[in-house]
């Protein structure tokens, strides 16, 4: 039993077939790959920027803890090298 195509139908098919054309025309194609290539350049860029940005925060952060570190061991030698010179001036 064969099946006749309502207007509908027809319609729906002329409408993928000009899409298709559309899609499938050279120009269009170059675009998209285009398009696709910058967002992911930018992706990736933004990406790296903000993996830069927070590599250095990280050691900075940690630059500054070392810092404090030394600072109070260096600060805890003086008062012991103070003690024993205390010490022997009483001797």
């Amino acid at each position: 039993m064969k099946k006749e195509n309502t207007p509908d139908e027809k319609t729906c098919s002329k409408k993928w077939n000009n899409l298709y054309i559309r899609i499938s025309n050279p120009v269009v194609l170059k675009i998209f790959i285009i398009v696709i290539l910058l967002t992911t350049w930018t992706t990736s860029v933004i990406f790296s920027l903000f993996q830069y940005n927070l590599t250095i925060r990280k050691a900075e952060d940690e630059v500054f803890r070392m810092n404090q570190i030394v600072t109070e061991q260096t600060g805890n030698l003086f008062r012991e090298i103070r003690s024993y010179l205390q010490l022997l001036d009483e001797r």
